[in-house]
């Protein structure tokens, strides 16, 4: 059992992490789907570099302080209120805290190596303190309660960004982004498509589900393959002139018969 390098007791009934102190070899741990309540018991585990707990009952992060070595961390759906206790693990590379209660992001300053962090589904109000995540490539923030696009001017090395189901009413604050290549900002309260003239590199843009009238700004978009623009207020397309579309969602709008016949013998795409 010394030797064990990884270690799979996911979906059995364990209340509590206990008798791995001796397995100092394990790199992989996963106590996924369990009744875990605490991290504690894992302190003596330094060539852990895997740690999977994602549906259990944990209530704080607590007791990874020592896993230094720990390049992905995962917490989905627990009943976790704060993000904090993980300044040691500068390796990081993948946090996901994804479905928890979790009202701000903070605690992660010193995680200056990650590279996907996943907070889908949780309390957010606000978007901050990532100003030192320079290395970050993918944010997904679906499902809070963003009001505001701000917060990831220094991210510039972001190249999927996911904002859907939030309050959002405006475009703001992605100038810098030019890496990305897709953004979802489905299911908000945007009116207006703007300010994303600068995304080049952009390959696919969700913005189904909001209340957008008229489609512009987008001939600038030369990358862009796959846009999704159902379930909008749209009744009229301007400037869609994108060489490289082959996907375009345009269901449930206000468009007339014409305008969609006209679009498909335009553009020679399938529109669903």
């Amino acid at each position: 059992m010394k030797n064990l390098t990884s270690l799979d007791l996911r979906e059995n009934k364990i209340n509590k992490i206990e008798d791995l102190q001796n397995l100092t070899k394990s790199e992989v741990i996963n106590l996924r789907s369990n009744n875990i309540k605490s991290i504690a018991g894992l302190e003596t585990l330094e060539n852990l570099t895997h740690l999977h707990l994602s549906n259990n009952e944990i209530e704080e992060i607590d007791g990874v302080d020592r896993n230094r070595h720990l390049i992905a961390l995962s917490l989905m759906n627990n009943k976790i209120k704060r993000i904090k206790r993980l300044n040691n693990l500068a390796e990081l590379i993948s946090l996901s805290t994804r479905d928890n209660f979790i009202k701000k992001i903070e605690g992660l300053d010193n995680l200056k190596n990650l590279q996907r962090l996943d907070l889908t589904n949780n309390k957010i109000q606000k978007i901050e303190n990532l100003e030192n995540l320079a290395k970050l490539s993918r944010l997904n923030l679906n499902s809070n309660e963003i009001s505001v696009i701000e917060g990831l001017v220094n991210l510039t090395k972001l190249y999927e960004l996911e904002l859907g189901g939030n309050k959002i009413e405006e475009i703001t604050g992605l100038e810098t982004l030019r890496r990305l290549y897709t953004l979802v900002l489905g299911c908000n309260h945007i009116r207006e498509i703007k300010d994303i003239e600068g995304l080049e590199n952009l390959t696919e843009l969700d913005l189904a589900g909001n209340l957008i009238s008229e489609v512009k700004g987008l001939d600038s978009l030369i990358s862009l393959y796959d846009l999704d623009l159902s379930r909008n207020k749209t009744s009229e397309f301007k400037g869609l002139h994108n060489p490289n579309l082959e996907k375009l969602w345009i269901r449930d709008n206000p468009l007339p018969k014409e305008a969609k016949d006209e679009i498909y013998e335009k553009y020679f795409k399938d529109i669903y």
